[in-house]
């Protein structure tokens, strides 16, 4: 796996392994199928009631205005920007290290779920009344013609997470 993932194109030919933290959690994925029997093809269903970020992302402000989508089965499930626009994360607390999503009444996902967070330069007015629009490879959101670039993003799978509060 890891000569496949190697770029020829670098002289020095560094071995890329296994090393961001989604990779590894599909790894363990791996070996709860082969060695414990799950079953991954019928997926639990899960229920997100809140998304907490326990520290801000770094960036160049004090500040950053945030966004939060939840896919599930390639589709867009939630987004904080319909619900209430963008959040503002702003470090104005040194003992303030934890943020807080809303999702309404919460979200029904099951299989493969991605939850991106994007941070936005710039708000347009009535943001929350627009559609947004991932664009290819999920780098981007687009709502109202303003851009959001992806701050960070974490996937799992359903069937390998007990009910209660998933750590990421």
């Amino acid at each position: 796996f890891a000569q496949r993932r190697t770029d020829a194109r670098f002289l020095m030919r560094i071995t890329q392994s296994v090393a961001a933290p989604c990779q590894k959690r599909y790894l363990g994925y791996m070996d709860d199928i082969i060695f414990k029997d799950v079953n991954w093809v019928k997926p639990s269903r899960r229920l997100i009631t809140s998304v907490k970020i326990k520290t801000m992302p770094l960036h160049r402000r004090e500040w950053l205005r945030v966004s939060m989508i939840i896919e599930c089965r390639n589709n867009i499930e939630h987004d904080t920007i319909k619900l209430d626009g963008c959040n503002i994360l702003q470090r104005d607390d040194p003992k303030r290290d934890e943020f807080e999503f809303g999702v309404g009444k919460g979200v029904l996902v099951y299989g493969d779920v991605c939850i991106r967070f994007f941070a936005f330069e710039e708000e347009p007015i009535f943001m929350h009344q627009r559609n947004s629009e991932l664009n290819k490879g999920g780098r981007t959101l687009t709502v109202g013609g303003v851009n959001g670039q992806l701050l960070c993003f974490v996937t799992f799978h359903t069937q390998f997470h007990e009910d209660g509060v998933l750590f990421f």
